[in-house]
């Protein structure tokens, strides 16, 4: 779970995301993508994800 966490921040700092909310945008938009390749245990916990 760590690791997808690390991998999502990694992906969003190379995007120059300045805030919270840019890089929530950009998991929502890249999700399924996310969802390919990485396990993604902590969606369920996420309420947006929902």
């Amino acid at each position: 779970m760590l690791k997808d966490i690390l991998v999502m921040v990694l992906f969003v700092a190379l995007t120059n995301a300045d805030d919270w909310v840019e890089m929530a945008l950009f998991a929502e938009t890249y999700q399924e993508y996310f969802k390919k390749y990485l396990k993604m245990e902590c969606l369920p916990m996420i309420p947006s994800a929902v």
